[in-house]
């Protein structure tokens, strides 16, 4: 989620943004500050302080956690104009995604490895089921 750090009331909207994705407990979320240039020329004045921001994404971090499982909730602060911050922003993404997909992948290849008892072959160390009552007959 994205807020201007030149405008309190963008910043004010993150908490109940982030509750709306909540559902979405899947989806990558970071706490990110934007138009760095323009506090950094002084063309406008700095309405959320970094320390706040960051306070922020520990906070939102520790509800969502409570609520949905394994969360982790970056902050940055990022200008396009400039460029600062906005290749840490994208490689933390990607890690993120990264480790996503090799969990997922480490999960499937668990799986695959797991062999249900009907696909037992014959050098498995598992006996394959054999039928131990006699069968009936009829008459």
């Amino acid at each position: 989620m994205a807020y201007q750090i030149s405008d309190r009331h963008s910043f004010e909207e993150l908490r109940s943004r982030f509750l709306s994705l909540l559902p979405e407990s899947n989806c990558l979320k970071m706490v990110v500050g934007t138009k760095l240039d323009l506090v950094v020329s002084g063309e406008e004045k700095r309405a959320v302080h970094p320390q706040e921001a960051r306070q922020f994404s520990v906070d939102i971090n520790s509800e969502l956690l409570s609520q949905s499982g394994n969360v982790s909730i970056p902050f940055f602060e990022t200008s396009s104009k400039t460029g600062e911050g906005v290749a840490e922003t994208f490689e933390s993404i990607f890690e993120k995604c990264l480790s996503t997909l090799s969990d997922h992948y480490r999960i499937k290849k668990l799986r695959d490895s797991i062999q249900l008892h009907d696909e037992v072959s014959n050098d498995s160390p598992i006996p394959p089921k054999t039928e131990t009552r006699p069968k009936k007959s009829c008459c």
